[in-house]
């Protein structure tokens, strides 16, 4: 994919922009590298990019605190990981029920935005 994006940049004209939709870091809950990037692999990416949407999702944490601070630790990761490429966090907003991993009650914007921005999401 990094020589992809080398053509493409190389073919994109003046003022267009490269974006790519990136996976997020491997996880102890979740290590499969075919949904979960390295760092130095998004390293590369990004420095070959304008803009890097970080897709933050396929966990398998069942539980709102592992959760929370997994999607913290991987803003943290890819803002640096990522750097100085504009990076977008893309929170889980899709059902995937027939996938193991899905965790309907585990993966809402409360739990992954606040976590993604350093907040505490708190749940009433």
């Amino acid at each position: 994919m990094l020589r992809l994006l080398d053509d493409l940049r190389a073919a994109l004209p003046p003022g267009r922009a490269l974006s790519v939709a990136a996976y997020p870091p491997p996880t102890l809950w979740q290590s499969d590298l075919e949904i979960h990037w390295t760092p130095s692999y998004l390293r590369e990416v990004a420095r070959r990019s304008d803009q890097v949407a970080v897709m933050m999702y396929d966990t398998g944490i069942p539980l709102a605190k592992p959760y929370e601070a997994l999607m913290a630790r991987w803003t943290r990761e890819v803002l640096r990981d990522a750097a100085p490429t504009p990076v977008l966090l893309g929170p889980p907003t899709y059902d995937d029920a027939d996938k193991p991993w899905h965790r309907p009650w585990g993966r809402t914007c409360r739990w992954s935005c606040g976590a993604s921005t350093g907040g505490s999401a708190s749940r009433r």
